[in-house]
Formats: C-alpha cells, structure tokens, sequence
C-alpha cells in the first residue's frame, strides 16, 4: 500500500484550494493512525474519517470528482470497482489488479510510486472537464463486467464444470 502518495501530491500543491482529500478506512497499523493525524494538523485540505460502512463508502464515492487507488503492487481494491460501478473516475497505480479491473488502455493510470504522474492526472482532471468525461465514460465501459448477474452466471458455469 502506499496510503499517503495523495495528501503528499496534494500538499506539495497549495495553489489546488478547491482540491479535497477524504481518507477513507480503518488504519491496519497504529502507525497509519498516527501518520493520518499528524497529516490532519498539516494540510487542512485533508481528512481521515476512518472505516465506513459500504453504504457511507458509496455515498462519499457519488460526492467525489475522482477516487484514487495508489498501491505499490497488489490494487484491485473494493473501492475500485464500486467506483466503476457508481461511474466515478479512478486515478491508479499501474498495477495487474488495477489494470485487470479497469482495462490495458484505461486514461487515469499512473505509475506505482510517481507522485509527480498522479500530480499530473489530479491537475489534468481539475483543470480539465474533457478528462474527467473520458475517464467516466470509461469507467462506465467497465461496469458491464461487474454487475451481479454476470457474476452469478459466471460462477455456475464454474460450478456447473466441476460437476459435470
């Protein structure tokens, strides 16, 4: 995981006043609390409320212009593909979980690690209402491939090989 790479671009961007980060989710160490705080007293742009229910992850996903997945390596987080499914644009790392969820040719990647491309991505998206548009109209070219009928069916045919 690489948590803090967007409050650190962010930080690094005083001019960006309309640009807001909310951190969402449990801290896994006490030592990301700590470090969330402490970037809570730092930049008053940013907030960590802590873990949330899906429902309320939902909801700050329908608020929000972009959500960003900055993993070093694993991605293909949760978040990423509710973010498909409501249509918000997605900033992530380019890594085989996030590539496999958003697609080879997807707009908002950036390279795991390379704060200065997702800098790049966030002044583009806000500076840009053309870039917001593409990335949504391709995520939403994902959100066939995760709607729960497909899932279903795709696991019986699973099933359905085992028995057979």
């Amino acid at each position: 995981k690489n948590p803090f790479a967007t409050v650190r671009v962010l930080h690094a961007h005083p001019e960006w006043e309309n640009v807001r980060v909310w951190q969402l989710g449990e801290a896994l160490e006490e030592s990301f609390a700590v470090e969330a705080r402490e970037w809570e007293e730092r930049e008053p742009r940013y907030r960590w409320p802590g873990s949330q229910s899906r429902g309320e992850v939902i909801d700050w996903l329908c608020q929000s212009a972009a959500t960003v997945n900055s993993s070093w390596m694993e991605g293909g987080a949760n978040a990423v593909t509710e973010a498909i499914l409501i249509g918000t644009p997605v900033l992530a790392s380019r890594v085989e979980g996030n590539i496999g969820l958003l697609g080879e040719g997807y707009g908002g990647f950036f390279e795991p690690g390379d704060e200065a491309g997702l800098a790049g991505l966030i002044g583009r998206l806000r500076s840009d209402p053309a870039v917001r548009e593409t990335l949504r109209v391709q995520v939403e070219a994902r959100q066939e491939l995760f709607r729960r009928e497909r899932e279903v069916a795709a696991w019986r045919e699973v099933v359905a090989g085992l028995v057979s």
